[in-house]
């Protein structure tokens, strides 16, 4: 049982969307203060998120198959030649190709050369009629010369009214021993367990897969394993 939990609170770390755009953040300040060459390595080393046919867009938030709502900010790195008077046009559109949002991506540092600056963007959109869609990224291309086009497409979902109403919902601390995080009171057993305590180094809230749960940051995922470890001995 408990290493199930562990392999289950392994699994929602990676969708910890708050907690990643948090450090997209500071990785993006830390690459406009730095100098070029070690700002390529800093992106090289974010999420691989890049256009791998010309490597010269890396989009850092919304991540690919993001649940995402208006306003939707959007955050990434573009190579300088990706830009025209530091800007370049982003829209939104649903599975089925009908245009959302419009915008205008807005360079963040000086986009006359050919390292990663960063850019950002707000679209504000109507709740749509499919449950996916695509955010589309395109090179300023004032000559309209094919040659000089580009475009990079990162898939997205979106959240449905149905989705809206489950996140309206309080999370409570539940269970005899207050271990369970859950959205109704759960009646337990009263059996106290060692590893009840690693609940103590964490916060509940509900998780990015829409889940009530305990956030599973680094030192309450050690502790299970330590508890785990221990309890095997």
């Amino acid at each position: 049982m408990l290493e199930q939990e562990i392999s289950r609170l392994k699994e929602r770390i990676t969708k910890l969307s708050a907690v990643v755009k948090e450090m997209i953040d500071d990785s993006v300040q830390g690459l406009i203060d730095r100098n070029a060459p070690l700002a390529k390595k800093t992106v090289t080393e974010l999420e691989p998120n890049v256009n791998q046919e010309e490597n010269s867009i890396n989009v850092l938030s919304p991540q690919p198959e993001e649940i995402i709502i208006s306003p939707l900010e959007i955050k990434g790195l573009a190579r300088g030649f990706w830009f025209f008077e530091a800007s370049f046009p982003v829209r939104l559109q649903d599975s089925e190709g009908n245009v959302l949002a419009s915008g205008t991506a807005e360079a963040q540092a000086d986009w006359m050369t050919e390292d990663f600056v960063p850019f950002k963007v707000t679209l504000e959109f109507e709740e749509p009629l499919t449950q996916t869609g695509e955010i589309i990224f395109e090179k300023d291309n004032p000559s309209d010369l094919p040659e000089n086009a580009g475009e990079f497409r990162l898939p997205v979902k979106f959240q449905t009214k149905a989705d809206q109403t489950l996140n309206q919902k309080e999370c409570l601390i539940t269970g005899c021993s207050g271990q369970l995080c859950a959205e109704e009171e759960i009646i337990t057993d009263c059996q106290y367990r060692p590893e009840y305590e690693c609940y103590k180094k964490t916060t509940w809230q509900r998780q990015p897969d829409g889940q009530c749960g305990w956030t599973p940051t680094l030192e309450f995922i050690e502790c299970l394993e330590n508890t785990a470890k221990s309890i095997s001995l």
